[in-house]
């Protein structure tokens, strides 16, 4: 099991810390096909890959409706891709659930912000937005890498 934080301080005050976004690409297309159950059912699925991912020393946040928010404590940036990208192929590869004789394919898009020691930790979560954004709008399935407001790709390939 993840390591859980004590506060919101204790949580943004760790040196070097990285944040991702996570967005599920089909919840809102099962949602509608198949019902909220269902749904639900994918995300306990994908939160099960992110714990089984996570390091102890890291964060798993449900984050919005579709997405989650990991905190990578004491991570450097690649070491944070190289996360991001194992978790992208674990969820890709492992997520597919059978409801009524249909398969469900999962598959998420990253968007990861490094911690400038902004004492604001809306300000990381805004710069991993505009990536995660960045990251859905290349195509999904892959990460993107906020960068003090510019942006870096993966170059995984659909």
């Amino acid at each position: 099991m993840c390591h859980h934080p004590q506060s919101t301080q204790e949580r943004w005050n760790h040196r070097g810390t990285l944040k991702s976004r996570r967005f599920f690409e089909p919840s809102k297309s099962v949602n509608d096909t198949f019902g909220h159950v269902v749904g639900d059912s994918v995300l306990r699925y994908v939160a099960k890959i992110l714990v089984a991912q996570c390091r102890m020393s890291d964060f798993i946040f449900r984050y919005g409706g579709e997405e989650f928010l990991v905190l990578l404590t004491e991570t450097a940036e690649e070491q944070a891709i190289q996360i991001a990208e194992r978790i992208r192929e674990a969820i890709e590869r492992d997520s597919v659930l059978v409801v009524n004789g249909n398969n469900i394919h999962t598959t998420a898009s990253f968007g990861i912000a490094t911690f400038d020691g902004h004492p604001d930790y809306r300000h990381l979560i805004e710069d991993a937005d505009r990536a995660l954004y960045l990251a859905k709008a290349a195509g999904r399935n892959r990460w993107h890498v906020s960068k003090k407001r510019s942006v870096h790709s993966d170059e995984f390939v659909d």
